[in-house]
């Protein structure tokens, strides 16, 4: 579990180990206070205040405005959406994870994403091990995707196994993981399933990340004026937020500016706005290898 600022930076410096691009302090004051005000009530309290913490800690502290947009987003989308983004199907007949000995580790692999969370802690549990495992909605491209806390102070308990072939993403790929069979701590992984019909993520990437609908376009400091119409061009619905409103709204000043943008539906941004440009953008070729 992660209850002190250090605890997080020991993740950050794991998951992101280069500085990367990142988001302003305003910017991540602005989304705290979303996670703040908007969060449900959870039905699995353990769960959420591990990683509703590490999101306000990555808000409040300096350190960590490089960080990676997506990480960011990762931590603070968990922390404001998971309660409500367990696994809805019923507890299937045949075992819901794969877990095989090697050595003296369990590799572990998800075999049925809509699994009942009960169904993940009982077949772990049967092995001794203390483990939330927790299915969140996601975008179809970072399905599998997991984040892992273990309650260790490097974070290495838990390693991630990755998928075969060549991965892009910054946060790998994994597409199960592995865990000693000695371990008696307590850890909670949450990993990414395909968002169904109008179902909300409950991790969030950046707009403009591989995979997403504004891959290597340049948005970031134009008006919203010239941001929608390339939204609508790509067939996304938008929701606008600022430090002056503290809360999604259907619409924005024409000649505010665009500071950052995620995805939070199929189909559905959330994008960051102010009166005044970003003084401190993030690198044009943050995510896009492919601009001149």
């Amino acid at each position: 579990m992660i209850h002190d600022r250090d605890g997080l930076h020991r993740l950050v410096a794991r998951i992101a180990p280069g500085p990367g691009p990142g988001m302003t302090p305003a910017a991540l004051e602005l989304l705290e206070d979303i996670v703040s005000g908007h969060a449900p009530a959870p039905r699995r309290p353990r769960v959420a205040r591990a990683v509703a913490g590490a999101a306000r800690s990555i808000a409040r502290s300096p350190r960590l405005v490089p960080v990676i947009v997506s990480l960011t987003a990762v931590l603070l989308a968990v922390g404001w959406l998971v309660p409500g983004a367990a696994g809805l199907g019923p507890a299937p007949a045949a075992a819901a994870l794969d877990i095989r000995r090697e050595g003296d580790h369990y590799v572990v692999m998800v075999r049925d994403l809509f699994a009942a969370p009960a169904s993940y802690q009982r077949e772990l549990r049967q092995r001794g091990l203390d483990v939330d495992v927790r299915l969140v909605p996601i975008a179809a491209a970072s399905v599998g995707h997991a984040l892992y806390f273990d309650g260790t102070r490097d974070f290495s308990a838990i390693r991630p196994i990755e998928a075969p072939g060549e991965c892009v993403r910054m946060a790998l790929c994994p597409i199960g993981f592995r865990i000693p069979v000695g371990f008696r701590g307590h850890a909670t992984v949450l990993i990414g399933r395909a968002a169904r019909p109008g179902e909300r993520y409950g991790v969030l990437e950046a707009i403009d990340m591989e995979g997403q609908p504004f891959h290597c376009v340049d948005y970031v400091n134009k008006t919203v004026a010239e941001v929608l119409p390339l939204l609508r061009e790509r067939g996304l619905r938008a929701e606008f937020t600022s430090p002056a409103t503290k809360g999604p709204r259907p619409s924005a000043p024409a000649d505010w500016y665009v500071y950052e943008g995620v995805m939070v539906a199929d189909g559905q941004a959330l994008m960051l706005v102010n009166p005044t440009p970003n003084p401190q953008p993030r690198p044009r070729d943050a995510f896009c290898t492919e601009r001149p």
